[in-house]
C-alpha cells in the first residue's frame, strides 16, 4: 500500500507493508513504544539520558570522576547500561534515580496529538519509558498495567486497551527499571512476578504483530527473549515491524520501515486505515506451539484459595491436612494460606473457601501482627476480587449480613464445627461442581447475595500446591516446638517487634538467663512469621563456637548467599537487599567477650540496615540501636503445664499437683524451662512426686561449686540456681555409662554431629568406642541433647556441662575422647572426598568448619601417627583454600604447640612447612614458590619414597607447584618413571601436547572440571549443554573454578556475556583469568592493551595460562594490526618451547600459517625422557586404575 501525502513529499515514496496493514485491520497489533516517541516532548533519549545523569551527579557530588564514561558514551565505545553500572558502583544510584524523577516530568504545554493517534490505531502499548506521556494524552481512560502487578499481568491477555509500563514509572523512581542489576532481577529471576512477565512477552512474540515506534534495540534483554524464540522456532517466527530513522539497522525477524525523523510517523498513522466491522471480527487463529518454550499450563488450571483464620491469640488449630486432601484428587491448584486483608486481597480469581470463627456476629480473622481481628461480613467480601467465582465460609454460627450489600459475589455458609462432617460437606459440594449440578445447595446452611456461583470447571486429577515457602535454615526445626506451651504474650510482643523492624535499622535482642528458653521463643517466633510467607528467608547462626570475626562474617555471608572471599560489607551494601531475610544470631554473648568484638558489632550494624537481625544474649550489646526485649521466668502454670507434657505419669491427687506445683516446680526447679523439661523426660512414670521432691532437695544442697561451671565473662547472666545446674546433673547421673560418653563426646563438636554420618562411622568403627542409635535415642528423650532435621547438638549451657564433666576426666580417658573425634572428623573428611564433588563437599564443609578447627586445638592428644594428623590437615588446607577463608587456619596450625608437634622429625618438620607454604601459595603469594623449592628441589623430590606416607603427600605438594610453574614434562616423566597411576595426569598430557590421549581419559574422570572440559573443547568434543550444567550446579564459594570455567565457555563462544563484577579476586591467578576474561570481552581497543598486560602480569607463575594469555592477546593484535604482534607470536614460541606446551606452540605457529595440521604423532621425539612404548603401557595401567570411575559414570 502506498501512502499518500501531497504535503510531505519526503515520505510519499514510503510503502508500507501488506502484512502490516492486515495487522492493524484484523486488530492484531501491539506497539512497543520506546524513548524516541518522547525526544518532541523535550524529554531526552535513552543515551543522553544518561549523559544528563552523569552531568547531574557531578555538580550535586563536585567530582568528575565519571567524565570518562560519558566521552565514551558519546563517542559510541561504550553502552548505556555499562555506564550506569559504573555509576552504580560508584554509589551514585540513588542521585540517579532522583534526577529521573525530576527530568521526565513533562510541561503542561506538550502537543500529545501524536500519542492519541498511536492509541486511536492501536489500543494495547507496551513502552519502556518512565514518562506520562500516554497518561495525560488519554486521561483516566485508559488501564496502566505495572510489572509489579502479578494480577494485572496475568491479565493482560484478556484487555483490550493498556498502557503496559515494562520498565516502571516517574512517580516510583526507586522502582524503575534503570541498572543492569534492575533488568536481571526482572528478566533472570524465577520469581512468579519475573515467569508470568517473561511468558507474557514471549506470548505476545508469537502470537502479535510487534510494532516498534521510538525503540533502538539497546536493550538487551528485550533483544535476548526474541533472538532465542527466532532460534528455536529455525526462523519460522512472523515478523515484526520496527519504524526507524537508520538505514543500517539489521535484525532478520524485524523488517524496518525507515523514516527521515520521527516526527514522519505522524502521517504514516493517518494513512492506515481504522478497523472496518468486517476486519473486527473475531478469526480462529491456531497458536503457534514451540517445543522448547514451555506453555504457562498451570495458569490454565482452576484455582481454589484456601484460608485459614489462626490469629496467634487464639487457638483454633484447624487440621489444614485433612481438609486440603478433600481437594488434591482434583485438578486444580491450591493456594493455602492465612485469613487476613492482604492474602484477601491477593486472591485474583477461582473458588475462596473461608474457614474462621464468628464471635459477637464478626468474623475472625490475622491482623498485621498474627493477631485476631473482628471484621463484618461485608467488609471480608469487599477484599475480594469481583472475577472470583464464588465464596464458601465454615464457621461455627453466622456474622452479622449488611442487606444493603445483597449483590456482593455468591457466598454459602456451613454452620459446622466437626472437622469429620466438615469434610464430608466440603467433598459433596465438589463432586456437584465436578458433575456441573447445581444442586449443591442442600449441602449448605445459608446463600448470602443474590448471585449465582460462576461456573467453575475442573477435573479429576492431581493438585498443585501453588504457595512458595519461605527458605528455612536446615538448624530451625518446627518439631522442635511440638510442646510449645505457654508465652502466649512474649509469643505476640516478639512478632509484633520483629514486625516493625522492617521500618528500622535496628536490632531486636531477646534478653534473658540461660535456660529461660530464649531460642526457643524466638525460633516459635520466626516459624510463625515464616509460615505465612512474610519473609523469603529465616536463617540461623549459633554463635557460640565462633571464634574470631573472619568465622563471624562467613557465617553472616552464608546466610545471605554471599561470596565471603571477598569485601561482605561491601557486598551487603550493593546487593540491594530489602529486609526480606531474618537472620538470628543465638547466644551472641559469647561474641562479646572476643578481641574482634568491635568489628563484630560493625557488621551486625551495617546487617541490620537490610536484614531483619535478632539475637539472643544473656547480655546487652549496648548498642544505641538496640531494641531489647527481656524475657519473664515461665509462671508456675505455665510449668506445670510444660511438666505434664512430657512426664510419662499421671498427677492423679490433689496432693501430688500441690507437691509438684509448688514444691518442685516453682521452688526447686525456679520455673526454669530447660531444668523442668530434663527432669520430667528423665522420670519414670512410676516414680513418686514426694520422693523426687526429696532426692532434688537433697541433691541442690549438696556442697558442689557450680561456679567452676560457669566462669567465663560470657556467663555473667547466666542462671546460676543449682535448680538448674542440678537438674542437668540430675539428668545426667540417670544415663548409663555409654550415654554419659556420648553426652560428654557432643561437647567436641561445636557444629555438632548429623545422625546419618554418625551411623556410617559406628558401622566401620571394630571397637566399644562408638556411639549408637541406641545412646542417641536416650540423650534425646531426657532432653540432653537437640535434635534438628538430624543434627545432633548441645544446647549452649548444657555444652558446657558436658565440657566440664569431660575436663574432670583422667587424661587417658580424655585421650581416647579426643582420638574418636579426630577419626570422626577423618572419616567425614576421606568419604566427601571419595563420594561426592568438590562443589558438593564444600557445601557440606561449610557445617563442620568449627569442628575442624576443634580438632585441631586438640590434636597433640590424638593417639595417632604424625603422618595422619598431617593428612588430616593437610585436607583441611585444601578445603579453606577452595572457600579462600585461611587467614583464621593458618592462625590455627601455625600456634606454637602444633608446629612443636611436628618439629620433632625432619620429615614431618617439611611436611608441615609444605602445607602451610602451598596454602599461601595459593590464596595470597606467589613468591613462595623459592621457599618451597628450598624444601625439596627437583633431584631431591626425585629420591623420595612412596612407601613412606610423609614422603608421598611432600612429593604431592611439591609436584602440584612445580606443575602451576611450567614443569608438566617434568611431573609427566617422573610419574611414568615411579608408576605413579592413582592421580589424574590429564592436565600434564594436555600441556605437553598428547591432546588425543588426555581427551581418550577424560571418560575416566568421575567428576569433570574445567580442564578436562577445556581439552573437551580444543579437541571440538565440548556440549554445551554439559558445560552449563555443570556451571549450574557450581558452589557459590568456588570462586577459581567460576573463573576458570567461565573463560572455557568464553573460548567456546566468544560473545558470551560474563559478569566479571561477580568474581572475586583471591590471589594474582585470578585476577590474571579476569583479567583476561575482561581483554577478550572488551570493546574498547585502548583498553583491551591494557587488561592483556595486566593479565600477563599476574598469570606468570601459571605458566600455561600465562602462555595462553600471550596466545590470544597475539588473535587480537593480529586482528588490529598491532604493532607488537610479532614480538608476541616470538615470545609466545619460545617460551611453549621452553616449557614443552606444543600444543600451544602449534597454535601460535599456526598464526602465521593457518593449513598446518596438528600432528600428535611427531611429539614424542619432543617430550625428552619419555619412550612410547613404557608410556603406552602406563596409559594401559592408568586406564585399568581408574576404570572403576568409568563405571561409576
Amino acid at each position: 500500500m502506498k501512502l499518500k501525502n501531497p504535503s510531505a513529499q519526503l515520505i510519499k515514496s514510503i510503502e508500507l507493508p501488506n502484512a502490516l496493514i492486515d495487522s492493524f485491520k484484523q486488530e492484531n497489533v501491539v506497539l512497543f513504544v520506546g524513548s524516541g516517541l518522547s525526544i518532541d516532548l523535550g524529554l531526552p533519549n535513552w543515551n543522553q539520558l544518561v549523559i544528563e545523569i552523569i552531568s547531574h551527579i557531578e555538580s550535586r557530588t563536585n567530582s568528575d570522576n565519571l567524565g570518562l564514561f560519558k566521552q565514551l558514551l558519546e563517542t559510541s565505545n561504550m553502552d548505556a547500561l555499562d555506564v550506569l553500572t559504573q555509576i552504580e558502583k560508584k554509589g551514585h544510584k540513588k542521585l540517579a534515580q532522583d534526577y529521573i524523577g525530576n527530568r521526565l516530568r513533562l510541561k503542561d504545554n506538550c502537543n500529545l496529538t501524536l500519542q492519541k493517534r498511536i492509541f486511536a490505531k492501536c489500543s494495547r502499548i507496551i513502552t519502556t519509558n518512565y514518562d506520562h506521556a500516554f497518561e495525560k494524552a488519554l486521561g483516566d481512560s485508559v488501564h496502566k498495567v505495572s510489572f509489579n502487578s502479578i494480577h494485572s499481568i496475568s491479565n493482560l491477555s484478556s484487555k483490550d486497551e493498556y498502557i503496559f509500563k515494562i520498565h516502571g514509572d516517574v512517580d516510583e523512581p526507586d522502582n524503575c527499571i534503570l541498572f543492569e542489576s534492575d533488568y536481571k532481577k526482572l528478566y533472570e529471576q524465577n520469581g512468579e512476578r519475573e515467569e508470568l512477565l517473561i511468558n507474557q512477552i514471549k506470548n505476545l512474540i508469537l502470537n502479535k504483530t510487534l510494532v516498534f515506534i521510538g525503540f533502538s534495540f539497546s536493550d538487551p534483554y528485550i533483544k535476548e527473549i526474541m533472538d532465542h524464540i527466532f532460534n528455536i522456532t529455525k526462523g519460522t517466527m512472523s515478523n515484526h515491524f520496527l519504524f526507524t530513522t537508520s538505514k543500517d539497522f539489521n535484525i532478520p525477524y524485524i523488517q524496518p520501515i525507515v523514516l527521515e525523523q520521527y516526527s514522519d510517523i505522524d502521517y504514516v498513522l493517518k494513512q492506515i486505515p481504522l478497523p472496518t466491522e468486517t476486519d473486527s471480527e473475531p478469526k480462529i487463529k491456531e497458536d503457534i506451539e514451540v517445543e522448547t518454550i514451555e506453555a504457562n499450563h498451570e495458569s490454565t488450571i482452576p484455582i481454589i484459595n484456601l484460608l485459614f483464620s489462626e490469629p496467634i491469640d487464639k487457638g483454633y488449630n484447624y487440621n489444614v491436612d485433612l481438609f486440603s486432601r478433600v481437594l488434591s484428587k482434583y485438578e486444580l491448584r491450591l493456594n493455602i494460606t492465612y485469613l487476613n486483608l492482604e492474602q484477601l486481597r491477593n486472591i485474583e480469581n477461582g473458588l475462596v473457601i473461608i474457614f474462621s470463627k464468628t464471635i459477637k456476629n464478626k468474623l475472625i480473622i490475622e491482623d498485621e501482627y498474627l493477631q485476631s481481628r473482628q471484621i463484618s461480613h461485608s467488609e471480608l467480601v469487599e477484599n475480594l476480587s469481583a472475577e472470583i467465582n464464588g465464596i464458601f465460609i465454615v464457621s461455627n454460627d453466622y456474622p452479622q449480613f449488611n442487606v444493603e450489600n445483597a449483590k456482593s459475589p455468591p457466598c454459602y455458609y456451613i454452620i459446622d464445627e466437626n472437622p469429620s462432617k466438615i469434610k464430608r460437606k466440603l467433598d459433596t459440594i465438589l463432586f456437584k461442581l465436578l458433575k456441573k449440578r447445581n444442586d449443591f445447595h442442600s449441602t449448605i446452611d445459608k446463600k448470602i447475595g443474590t448471585e449465582n456461583l460462576i461456573p467453575f470447571s475442573f477435573k479429576k486429577g492431581k493438585a498443585i500446591i501453588i504457595n512458595q515457602n519461605t527458605n528455612i535454615s536446615r538448624y530451625l526445626d518446627k518439631k522442635l516446638l511440638a510442646n510449645f506451651v505457654g508465652r502466649k504474650t512474649d509469643v505476640e510482643n516478639i512478632i509484633r517487634k520483629i514486625i516493625d523492624l522492617e521500618y528500622e535499622s535496628k536490632i531486636l535482642t531477646i534478653k534473658g538467663s540461660g535456660g529461660i528458653g530464649k531460642t526457643t521463643i524466638i525460633i516459635k517466633s520466626v516459624l510463625e512469621l515464616a509460615q505465612r510467607q512474610i519473609y523469603d528467608s529465616v536463617q540461623y547462626v549459633s554463635c557460640q563456637s565462633i571464634t574470631s570475626y573472619d568465622n563471624f562474617e562467613y557465617q553472616m555471608a552464608n546466610c545471605v548467599n554471599l561470596d565471603p572471599t571477598g569485601d561482605v560489607i561491601e557486598q551487603i551494601r550493593t546487593n540491594h537487599f530489602t529486609k526480606n531475610t531474618v537472620i538470628i544470631l543465638d547466644n551472641f554473648e559469647t561474641l562479646l567477650q572476643l578481641n574482634d568484638k568491635a568489628g563484630i558489632l560493625n557488621l551486625v550494624s551495617i546487617a541490620c540496615d537490610y536484614f531483619i537481625i535478632i539475637t539472643t544474649s544473656r547480655q546487652l550489646l549496648d548498642l544505641d540501636f538496640e531494641e531489647v526485649y527481656e524475657l519473664r521466668n515461665l509462671t508456675t502454670d505455665e510449668g506445670l503445664e510444660l511438666f505434664k507434657k512430657y512426664y510419662k505419669g499421671n498427677v492423679e491427687t490433689k496432693e501430688d499437683e500441690e507437691v509438684l506445683r509448688y514444691e518442685i516446680i516453682e521452688n526447686l526447679l525456679n520455673n526454669n524451662p530447660l531444668a523442668i523439661k530434663i527432669i520430667s523426660k528423665g522420670i519414670p512414670k512410676s516414680k513418686n512426686l514426694e520422693l523426687l521432691k526429696n532426692e532434688l532437695k537433697d541433691n541442690i544442697f549438696q556442697n558442689e561449686n557450680i561456679n567452676k561451671i560457669f566462669e567465663k565473662p560470657e556467663d555473667i547472666n547466666i542462671e546460676k540456681s543449682s535448680s538448674l545446674f542440678y537438674s542437668i546433673k540430675y539428668g545426667f547421673d540417670k544415663l548409663n555409662e555409654k550415654e554419659r560418653f556420648a553426652f560428654e563426646l557432643l561437647s567436641l563438636f561445636p557444629d555438632g554431629i548429623h545422625i546419618e554420618n554418625l551411623k556410617k562411622f559406628a558401622k566401620q568403627k571394630k571397637d566399644a568406642t562408638k556411639i549408637t542409635d541406641k545412646e542417641i535415642k536416650a540423650l534425646d528423650d531426657k532432653s540432653l541433647l537437640e535434635n534438628s532435621r538430624g543434627f545432633l547438638k548441645l544446647q549452649s549451657i548444657l555444652n558446657r556441662f558436658s565440657s566440664y564433666q569431660f575436663d574432670r576426666r583422667l587424661e587417658k580417658d580424655k585421650k581416647k575422647y579426643y582420638t574418636l573425634c579426630f577419626e570422626y572428623n577423618s572419616f567425614f573428611l576421606n568419604v566427601l572426598d571419595q563420594i561426592l564433588t568438590t562443589s558438593d563437599s564444600l557445601q557440606i564443609h561449610d557445617d563442620n568448619i568449627n569442628n575442624y578447627l576443634k580438632c585441631i586445638d586438640f590434636i597433640e592428644f590424638v593417639d595417632k601417627p604424625n603422618s595422619e594428623k598431617l593428612d588430616y590437615i593437610d585436607s583441611l588446607a585444601y578445603f579453606f583454600r577452595h572457600i579462600n577463608q585461611f587467614e583464621e587456619f593458618l592462625e590455627i596450625i601455625g600456634q606454637d604447640k602444633i608446629e612443636r608437634l611436628f618439629n620433632r622429625n625432619e620429615k614431618e618438620a617439611k611436611l608441615y612447612r609444605l602445607i602451610i607454604l602451598q596454602l599461601i601459595y595459593w590464596c595470597k603469594d606467589f613468591s613462595v614458590v623459592d621457599e618451597i623449592l628450598e624444601i625439596y628441589n627437583k633431584e631431591e623430590l626425585i629420591n623420595l619414597n612412596f612407601n613412606d606416607k610423609i614422603e608421598r603427600l611432600s612429593y604431592v605438594k611439591v609436584l602440584n607447584i612445580l606443575t602451576c610453574e611450567g614443569e608438566s614434562l617434568f611431573s609427566l616423566k617422573d610419574r611414568i618413571d615411579r608408576w605413579y597411576l592413582k592421580n589424574t595426569i590429564i592436565d600434564d598430557l594436555f600441556r605437553v601436547g598428547l591432546v588425543s590421549v588426555a581427551l581418550d581419559l577424560v571418560e575416566y574422570e568421575p567428576d569433570k572440571t574445567f580442564i578436562e572440559y577445556d581439552i573437551l573443547l580444543e579437541t571440538g568434543k565440548l556440549n554445551l549443554a554439559d558445560l552449563e550444567n555443570y556451571i549450574s550446579k557450581l558452589y557459590d564459594k568456588e570462586s577459581l573454578e567460576l573463573i576458570q570455567i567461565s573463560y572455557v565457555k568464553l573460548k567456546y563462544d566468544p560473545d558470551t556475556k560474563i559478569d566479571t563484577t561477580r568474581f572475586i579476586i583471591t590471589n594474582p591467578y585470578t585476577k590474571g583469568m579476569i583479567y583476561l576474561i575482561k581483554a577478550i570481552t572488551s570493546r574498547d581497543e585502548g583498553s583491551t592493551h591494557l587488561f592483556f598486560k595486566t593479565a600477563l602480569k599476574n598469570l606468570k607463575h601459571i605458566k600455561y595460562y600465562y602462555v595462553e594469555a600471550i596466545y590470544q592477546y597475539c588473535i587480537f593484535l593480529k586482528k588490529h594490526k598491532g604493532e607488537k604482534y610479532n614480538y608476541y607470536v616470538k615470545k609466545g614460541i619460545q617460551v611453549s618451547v621452553e616449557l614443552n606446551f606444543w600444543y600451544l606452540n602449534f597454535k601460535f605457529e599456526r598464526l602465521s600459517n593457518e593449513t598446518l595440521i596438528y600432528n600428535e604423532s611427531l611429539i614424542f621425539n619432543k617430550l625428552v625422557g619419555i619412550e612410547r612404548t613404557t608410556f603406552d603401557l602406563f596409559i594401559e595401567q592408568y586406564k585399568n586404575e581408574h576404570k572403576a570411575n568409568r563405571k561409576k559414570k
